[in-house]
């Protein structure tokens, strides 16, 4: 059975990407595990880092997997963009109509959620109209970098998740092969 460290040793070759015997068999001697699993390890380190499969089913299901990852990418980058631009919006509408209309703690959110209500003129309704049609540019960056953001996020949480889902793989794969 292997240690913790013998563990540690075979996945440090694995993530460097060792696959000459000649580099893989100085650390399996100095950790004390067999010499006969080097071309096995050699072949996980090949699979590690190349994410093929042998599979055509696997290799079909990860090319589903990559796709629903773009869209779900672009979900995402979509309703950052719009929850930034309305957040924009909102401010902007809240400094032109709300203005001197809304001063008791929390008077902002309670209109937000419609549990308060402001008497309002047309001309009031005019000037926010004319307030959003001059502040457009605004709106629109804040669309562009929520899209931005909201991509950035979702790439990274996949990646993240992705990590450690390949470091739990790698872990199963060493275990099994040193049953």
């Amino acid at each position: 059975m292997l240690s913790s460290s013998n563990i540690g040793a075979i996945k440090k070759i694995v993530k460097k990407g060792l696959v000459k015997r000649s580099d893989i068999i100085p650390i399996l001697n100095r950790e004390g595990i067999n010499l006969e699993r080097a071309d096995e390890i050699a072949e996980l380190v090949f699979n590690y880092h190349s994410g093929k499969t042998k599979n055509p089913a696997a290799a079909f299901f990860q090319k589903i997997l990559s796709l629903l990852n773009l869209i779900c990418a672009f979900l995402v980058s979509i309703g950052a963009g719009v929850l930034s631009a309305e957040a924009s919006a909102a401010k902007i509408m809240s400094n032109s109509i709300l203005d001197g209309k809304l001063t008791g703690y929390l008077d902002h959110f309670l209109f937000w959620t419609g549990l308060k209500t402001v008497n309002l003129a047309w001309t009031d309704m005019l000037q926010a109209v004319l307030d959003l049609v001059k502040n457009s540019y605004n709106i629109v960056i804040a669309l562009f970098l929520g899209f931005i953001i909201g991509f950035l996020i979702w790439t990274l949480l996949v990646k993240l998740i992705g990590r450690l889902l390949k470091n739990i793989y790698l872990n199963g794969k060493i275990k099994k092969m040193f049953k």
